[in-house]
Formats: C-alpha cells, sequence, structure tokens
C-alpha cells in the first residue's frame, strides 16, 4: 500500500469520526431544545397560573371590601334606626309617666280620665308592637333586677297608701310610682319605681 492509499484510509476514517460527533453534537442540540421547549411549556403554564392566582386574589379582596363597606354601612343604618327607636320609647314611656301623674290627682275629672286611659292603651298597643312590655311588678314580692324601691313603708301604714286593709306580705310591691319596661327578650329598659312593705319586726 502506497502512501496514497494510506492517505485515503486515513481521511475517511478521519470523516467518519467527524460525522459521529457532528451526529451526536446535533443529538445534544435537539435533546437541549427539547428540554429548553418543555421549560418554557413549564414556565408558560406556571404563569398563567400565577395570573389567574392573582387574578383570583385580586376579585376575592374587591369583594371583601365590598362586603365591609355594605356591612358598615348597614351597620351605621341600623345604629340610627336603634337611636331613633330609644329616642321614641324615651318619649313614649315619659307621656305615660305624665299620664299616671295626673291620673293620681284628686282633681282629675272623669272625662280626662277617659282620654288619659285611651291614651294610655294606644301608647302601650304601639310599645308591645315594638317589643316593649311592662314589667309586672304590682302585688308580687320585691325584686332589686325589676324595680328600684323608692320608698318602704311599715305594715300599720298599708292604709295609707292603697285605702285598703287587706294584709299584705312583706316585700311586696304595693304601689309602682313610675312603670318599668322591658324588651321582649327580658332585657330591662328601665326598672319600675316602687313603693313596698317593710317586713313587720
Amino acid at each position: 500500500m502506497n502512501w496514497r492509499d494510506i492517505f485515503k484510509s486515513k481521511k475517511k476514517d478521519i470523516l467518519k469520526e467527524l460525522n459521529q460527533k457532528i451526529d451526536e453534537i446535533n443529538r445534544v442540540l435537539k435533546q437541549n431544545e427539547e428540554q429548553s421547549n418543555k421549560i418554557s411549556r413549564v414556565q408558560y403554564k406556571t404563569s398563567l397560573d400565577l395570573i389567574s392566582k392573582v387574578t383570583k386574589m385580586d376579585s376575592t379582596l374587591s369583594e371583601a371590601f365590598d362586603y365591609k363597606r355594605k356591612y358598615e354601612l348597614e351597620e351605621q343604618e341600623r345604629d340610627i334606626q336603634s337611636n331613633k327607636a330609644d329616642m321614641l320609647t324615651e318619649v313614649l314611656i315619659s307621656i305615660i309617666d305624665d299620664i299616671d301623674s295626673v291620673y293620681d290627682n284628686d282633681d282629675y275629672t272623669a272625662s280626662w280620665k277617659a282620654l288619659h286611659n285611651a291614651w294610655w292603651d294606644r301608647i302601650s298597643n304601639a310599645l308591645s308592637k315594638a317589643g316593649i312590655f311592662e314589667i309586672d311588678v304590682l302585688g308580687k314580692t320585691f325584686d332589686p333586677s325589676l324595680a328600684e324601691a323608692i320608698d318602704i313603708i311599715k305594715r300599720e301604714d298599708e292604709s295609707h297608701i292603697n285605702g285598703n286593709l287587706r294584709e299584705y306580705m312583706p316585700y311586696e310591691v304595693i304601689k309602682v310610682l313610675k312603670r318599668g319596661y322591658a324588651l321582649e327578650g327580658g332585657k330591662i329598659l328601665r326598672k319600675a319605681k316602687v313603693i313596698t312593705v317593710k317586713e313587720r319586726v
């Protein structure tokens, strides 16, 4: 074999080796491209998920703020209505106090008494519809959670209060000076002001 043949053989081997290396490089490049595309798809999907979550979070926060604002406005409206109801209740109860004070006057005429009774019935019915009721204490044992004792009389002085000579029980409420009122659920709006009987010594 002469030098030309040897050179051709070597050249062929070198070209073959180069082609193999080029194929290997192309294979690696293709793998890298596929991996890069896969990473890009994952990044794109992750970005979409993140955008979706941020959008959802923003929507949730907006709804929360809207609900908070709506609740605050409703709370303000409830406070306004409650204040109006408290004021109306106070006025109606004070009118009943005035009616009672005039009713107990010795100079009170029958016609005025009838008119005041009608007024009291109307106001009492209005309070009842609003869930406000008179506390029933007359003739019952004094309860400090429901009434305030303005005066305590001796048993022998009972007839001076009601002109009634019947036997009263110790601590019995024998006269209501100002009516007490409570809500339907039991909350006390105002304790009754009463006169009660002292226990016999």
